[in-house]
Order: C-alpha cells, then sequence, then structure tokens
C-alpha cells in the first residue's frame, strides 16, 4: 500500500493490480505467470515484485510500465519468484528463488551482484538488520546468515556468516529482535530463536503442525505467530 492508499497486488491469474483506495482499478497488466508473493515500495516509489514467469520485475507505480526485469540462473526444474523481496537501508534488493538461490540485485539498475547458491528453494523473504546482513529460509531446511559486505559473484554456504538445520522446510520469514534475536517457523512444528551474531539456539517452541507463517515481534519482545 503505498502513501495514496493505492494497493499494488497480484493474483494466480498472472495478473498484477495497481486499485485505487475506493476500489476502482488504476492500472493492472499482465505478467507470464501466477504471481505469488508480494510486492515492495522503495522510498523512490518504484515497485518491486516476482512471479512464477521467471523475472523480476522493477515498475513504475503510477503506470505500471517496466523499468526493468531481473531473470535468474535458473537450472533446476522452476525458476519461479515466490517469496517476497527485501531491501536494505542501502538499497540492496535480497531475493529468493526457485532455482536454488538467493540474490543481491542492484535496484536501479536491475543488475545482480551476488548470487547466493542454497540446497533447494527459497521461498523465505530475507530479514535485514540494520547493518544489511540477511537471515533467511530454505527448503533444504536450512536458516543462514549472510553477510553481503564485500562479497560479489557466485556465494555458498563457506560465504555464510552460520547455518543452522531444522527437521523441516524453513518458509517462514524470519523477524529480526530488538534483543538480537532471529526468529523464524518450520515445517518440523517448531519455533526457533537464534543469536543472530553466533547463530546459536535462545529457545525453541513447539506448535501442534508445521509452521508456514511468519513471525512479528512486538516493541516489548512478544512473539506473534500462526
Amino acid at each position: 500500500i503505498d502513501k495514496d492508499g493505492v494497493v499494488y497486488i497480484g493474483s494466480a491469474n498472472a495478473q498484477f493490480y495497481a486499485v485505487k483506495s475506493d476500489g476502482s482499478i488504476k492500472w493492472q497488466r499482465a505478467f507470464g505467470d501466477l504471481v505469488d508473493s508480494a510486492a515492495l515500495i522503495d522510498d523512490d516509489g518504484v515497485l518491486y515484485v516476482g512471479s512464477g514467469d521467471g523475472h523480476l520485475y522493477a515498475l513504475n507505480r503510477q503506470t505500471g510500465e517496466t523499468k526493468w526485469t531481473f531473470q535468474p540462473k535458473g537450472g533446476a526444474f522452476i525458476s519461479w519468484f515466490e517469496g517476497n523481496v527485501a531491501i536494505g537501508k542501502d538499497g540492496l534488493l535480497y531475493v529468493g528463488n526457485d532455482d536454488f538461490h538467493l540474490y543481491g540485485i542492484d535496484r536501479k539498475t536491475g543488475k545482480e551482484l551476488w548470487s547466493a547458491q542454497t540446497g533447494d528453494q527459497v521461498w523465505s523473504a530475507a530479514a535485514v538488520d540494520e547493518n544489511g546482513r540477511a537471515f533467511f529460509g530454505c527448503n533444504d531446511l536450512k536458516l543462514r546468515a549472510l553477510d553481503p559486505a564485500n562479497k560479489s559473484g557466485d556465494l555458498d554456504d563457506s560465504d555464510m556468516e552460520w547455518a543452522q538445520v531444522t527437521i523441516g522446510s524453513v518458509v517462514s520469514s524470519p523477524v529480526v529482535t530488538q534483543g538480537g534475536l532471529v526468529v523464524v517457523g518450520s515445517f518440523d512444528g517448531h519455533v526457533y530463536a537464534f543469536d543472530k551474531s553466533t547463530g546459536e539456539v535462545a529457545w525453541i517452541f513447539a506448535t501442534g503442525d508445521h509452521v508456514y507463517a511468519s513471525p512479528a515481534a512486538a516493541p516489548d519482545g512478544t512473539i506473534y505467530i500462526p
């Protein structure tokens, strides 16, 4: 939702909509496949959204016109963008793809600055702390911590600050708390809190079934998660 109350939302009908606050359509445009992920609006008013057609789009929010598109490496069965785009304070875009990579993208040009290879699809949106460190889950059961400073090209787990393994896919998008924890859910039915610096487990909470949803942290430190 932008400052004017316009809602930007995609659909499985492969359409992306800008809907005014009165419910009327400001503009709509077609992508090549469904849109699973939510859009991001940056401080310049540019929209970023990924699609199942294997492209990340930067759009003019007033008109829906394309500023640039980014296409991932591919090489897996599919190259859908299913997770949401995240952005750091320096404007770096963090976006995961079904081709087993998390990408760092220059928001001005749409050029890849680096790509971090994982063992499976990345549906989890990265949580980015005040220093630009990214924490992201993956269907390969891991939550990873990456500091992208001075990194370029192809990265792998040897470039991570730490990685923790659960016994279920981590499609939940983590949250970084004011207390220095990274909290995330897993398909193994647990919510995990890790120390963001070391990756050590601070606590584990058991639910009754797999956790798909993403946690939210209140100012008093309370974690809310379905």
